[in-house]
């Protein structure tokens, strides 16, 4: 299979296809009406990553909103998500099946990867991946990694690791944020 753009992979996301992903809510009212009570990220289809909004306490909320309301985007194009306790992050990056088995691009910086990324950008491959991320999935993510590369086995998988459970399946420290082809 092939996940060949990003409205595709919103689609496959929200069914729950890719896994453990942090807790996500498609409209301002779903999120109200969660009762969550911890900081939040914004994202969202027409938002280029620059501009996403990590750790927004729920009193400033609002506030953040109508940022994205003065750049011309509309609230149907915002989606939330809670934010991630990257004080915990053990690794994250991306992973694809290759000539050489396995290829992993990561960072262990306690950021959002795109920032990460811009600081430390680590490369490897075949066993020394494999042992990389079995050090630091918990088995029930590692098998849920192992089936995500054989049913997209030509996409590339955006993941983080963390030193605690998250997301909304019990027992992972780990969440997919995407599986491309694009």
């Amino acid at each position: 299979m092939e996940v060949r753009n990003k409205t595709e992979f919103y689609k496959f996301y929200k069914q729950g296809k890719f896994g453990n992903k942090a807790l996500t809510w498609e409209t301002l009212q779903e999120l109200e009406e969660s009762n969550f009570t911890k900081k939040i990220c914004i994202r969202g289809l027409g938002i280029a990553r620059t501009t996403v909004k990590y750790y927004i306490p729920q009193n400033q909320l609002t506030k953040e909103i109508n940022k994205y309301a003065k750049q011309g985007i509309p609230m149907d194009k915002l989606k939330f998500n809670e934010a991630m306790p990257d004080e915990n992050l053990l690794i994250q990056g991306e992973v694809r099946l290759s000539e050489n088995h396995i290829d992993l691009t990561y960072t262990t910086k306690k950021e959002p990867m795109n920032t990460a990324f811009e600081k430390e950008q680590l490369h490897t491959n075949g066993l020394k991946a494999i042992t990389i991320l079995k050090q630091h999935l918990s088995p029930s993510s590692y098998a849920d990694l192992q089936i995500l590369l054989e049913t997209y086995p030509n996409s590339v998988i955006e993941f983080s690791s963390y030193s605690c459970p998250v997301g909304n399946i019990p027992g992972r420290n780990t969440v997919i944020w995407e599986v491309r082809n694009y």
